[in-house]
This record gives structure tokens, sequence and C-alpha cells, in this order.
């Protein structure tokens, strides 16, 4: 958006303000942090290989795509299973 002109077509802001729930708050208060919060921006690269084969002998092969799904399964599970999003980092 940014190199297509957002800030040259509309005012750069002065602030942002941002909504963000939570389950493990009171119903009906409201917290605040200055500065940035419950955001972070991590990214990987990674390449899966695999073996190509004919579809009537699939056992035959080593099928990235299911290799990838099972990947992509992985990650989140240990993000979301096995991380505390408490802890702090060491």
């Amino acid at each position: 958006m940014i190199k297509d002109g957002l800030f040259v077509r509309f005012p750069k802001p002065d602030f942002a303000v941002a909504v963000h729930d939570s389950s493990d708050l009171p119903a009906g208060k409201v917290y605040y942090v200055p500065g940035p919060a419950m955001a972070s921006v991590d990214s990987v690269d990674v390449t899966i290989f695999g073996r190509g084969g004919h579809g009537a002998l699939p056992h035959t092969t080593v099928d990235p795509v299911v290799i990838a799904a099972k990947t992509v399964l992985g990650f989140q599970t240990l993000i979301s299973r096995e991380k505390d999003r408490w802890s702090r980092r060491s």
C-alpha cells in the first residue's frame, strides 16, 4: 500500500488505535498499554521437496502437497498447543 502511494493520497496518521480482546480478561473492563502490544512479526522460509509419480501409484511418490499440509499443521500445533503465549522470551 505504501509503494502504491498510500501516503500520497492520504496524509500520514499521527497515531494509530487498535482494539484486541482476550478471553482471559474480565468482561466489561478496558485495558491499555502504551506502544505495541500483542503484536509480533516473524518469518521463515521452508522448502519442501517431493518426488512425483503416477496417480495410479501414489505409494511410490513423495507428495510435497501432503508434506506441506502436515508441516503447516505441525507448526500451528506447536504454536497453539505447546507455546505459552504469556511466557517471557529468552
